[in-house]
């Protein structure tokens, strides 16, 4: 009775302590403060005592900071190439997110975004492996309660796009370098609803290292013939790469969630659309336009992000 008595004083002491840190002012202060009081629990605590601590941390710093910047804090649990400290960094994340989806009344994209970009940093560290099989199944649970678009984004070998105004998809040309010496066409398709494997897209994020920011960066690849979609300098096309030893400018992609399946690519102030804008019959063109012309809003210039069949 004594024992359970004390273990309860110290969950609640150190989770309000923790909590109080984590929902004060200066981020670098607060970083490292929290790392001293992380690195306390794990050496004077069992470890099901500093898991109530942070079941009931995450419970206390409800609403003191925006969602994706607490996110970006707790990073500060992870001690580099510490792999307890990692385990621990992730309970916290996964503990606060759950938290988070239980309260919310309408999804929160940007949260969506910032924390799957995190899952996708759990399941590639060199530290997966080692992580319980408990962590291993919450992060896996986590993974599937996110949006449709996010889950085929980061996780699948491949996903297709299909333009929300015209129902036709994205897919890359056969020829080879048939727009000009290092590029192949990308266009629409004119039939609906269905793509075959020259749709075929895989998204690869970029700047991963940056934890403050909920902003989501990918190179998009057309997996069929190895190429790059990449938006020309002078026209504005968007055109597939083939020279696989280099990158083309412009090739990075920032996304915009929409809602759980629309997605929107840009780079700066150019958004990618296809428009009325026809090469014939069978293919339409896709362009990247400057904002104002068209925007985010825009159905042109929103994609059906997943299945490659929506018959």
């Amino acid at each position: 009775m004594l024992k359970n008595r004390l273990q309860r004083r110290l969950k609640i002491d150190n989770a309000q302590l923790l909590a109080s840190t984590l929902c004060s002012g200066d981020t670098n202060a607060i970083k490292r403060e929290v790392q001293v009081l992380i690195d306390s629990m794990l050496e004077r605590y069992e470890h099901q005592l500093v898991d109530d601590i942070v079941h009931e941390a995450m419970l206390e710093v409800h609403g003191c900071k925006p969602p994706s910047q607490m996110l970006n804090l707790l990073w500060a649990i992870y001690r580099g190439n510490d792999q307890k400290s990692f385990e621990l960094m992730i309970k916290f994340q996964l503990k606060f997110y759950h938290n988070a989806l239980k309260r919310e009344q309408v999804p929160d994209m940007e949260l969506q975004r910032m924390f799957g970009k995190n899952l996708y940093k759990f399941k590639n560290s060199p530290f997966y492996g080692s992580l319980s099989g408990n962590v291993k199944q919450q992060i896996d649970l986590a993974t599937h309660k996110l949006s449709s678009n996010l889950q085929y984004l980061l996780f699948q070998p491949y996903f297709c796009l299909m333009n929300s105004k015209y129902s036709e998809y994205m897919y890359t040309a056969m020829g080879q370098r048939n727009l000009d010496a290092s590029s192949r066409h990308v266009w629409l398709w004119h039939a609906k609803l269905s793509i075959d494997n020259t749709g075929h897209i895989q998204a690869i994020p970029q700047d991963l290292n940056r934890t403050d920011t909920s902003d989501l960066l990918v190179q998009l690849m057309g997996i069929t013939y190895k190429v790059i979609y990449y938006m020309r300098a002078g026209d504005k096309m968007i055109a597939a790469w083939e020279q696989q030893s280099t990158e083309p400018m412009n090739h990075l992609w920032n996304v915009e969630l929409i809602d759980a399946d629309r997605v929107v690519f840009y780079q700066g102030d150019y958004i990618m659309c296809s428009t009325d804008e026809k090469h014939d019959g069978e293919r339409r063109t896709v362009r990247a336009y400057e904002r104002g012309t068209y925007t985010f809003g825009s159905n042109e210039c929103q994609w059906l992000l997943g299945k490659c069949n929506r018959r």
